[in-house]
């Protein structure tokens, strides 16, 4: 298995880990930053530069081994850059445009006020935010729609009904051809499916988490699709 750091790295990074936390590395630091921090961004940008390019080089080689379909969301990111992952896909897959199908996710976000490493998830449903959210995926990622365009999770204060009602909209103004759900159950999919029928649900599923199993027959019987996110049971398996 290729190791993403060597062993100097990882040493360097248990000493200057507590730096790189305390400080933006996309700016400038200010002239009282410690060496320690100054040393820590300088080896954090080197590698970020250098996964971002082995990145590039493993999604041009999915392609050539006939990987077709490529599932990102607005949230994979990181402090630093909010929307990384659609804007690296949006890069090296805009030559393959034609061949891939791509899909993307909204309606969550980060709770930017919690103190927890780990920031809670809010939910955000809203047929605004879905609209606001398409316009900044499609410029990340290169292209004029999506083939599938997930609701990230289900957002108990608005109702799926406005939600489909907005993704409705943007398949008929040609800005995405599906669209699907993530962590929905029953009740919420036939409701939604109502008002704009649903290609795909997304729900965790693995050998060790089996509870959407009940949803097979109804996702059968509606013809809807089923993407399992973790499906190694993130990496256990």
């Amino acid at each position: 298995m290729t190791r993403l750091f060597t062993e100097e790295e990882d040493r360097l990074f248990a000493i200057f880990e507590p730096y790189i936390n305390g400080y933006n590395v996309k700016q400038p630091l200010t002239s009282d930053a410690p060496p320690e921090a100054v040393e820590a961004c300088e080896k954090w940008k080197e590698l970020s530069q250098r996964l971002d390019k082995e990145a590039e080089e493993l999604i041009e080689k999915a392609i050539d081994e006939g990987c077709t379909f490529f599932d990102t969301a607005e949230i994979y990111g990181t402090t630093e850059d909010p929307h990384h992952n659609e804007k690296l896909l949006g890069k090296v897959l805009r030559p393959y445009r034609n061949k891939i199908v791509l899909a993307s996710k909204c309606g969550i976000r980060f709770d930017e006020t919690a103190t927890t490493v780990n920031k809670p998830l809010i939910p955000d449903g809203r047929p605004e935010t879905i609209k606001a959210s398409i316009e900044g995926s499609l410029m990340r990622l290169n292209t004029d729609h999506l083939d599938l365009y997930y609701i990230h999770r289900i957002d108990m204060t608005v109702p799926i009904e406005e939600t489909a009602g907005a993704m409705k909209e943007l398949m008929e103004q040609g800005k995405i051809t599906h669209w699907g759900l993530s962590e929905a159950s029953e009740e919420i999919i036939r409701r939604a499916h109502k008002v704009c029928p649903v290609t795909a649900i997304q729900n965790r599923y693995s050998m060790m988490y089996r509870d959407y199993e009940k949803l097979f027959q109804v996702l059968e019987e509606l013809k809807i699709g089923f993407v399992a996110f973790s499906p190694l049971a993130n990496g256990l398996l």
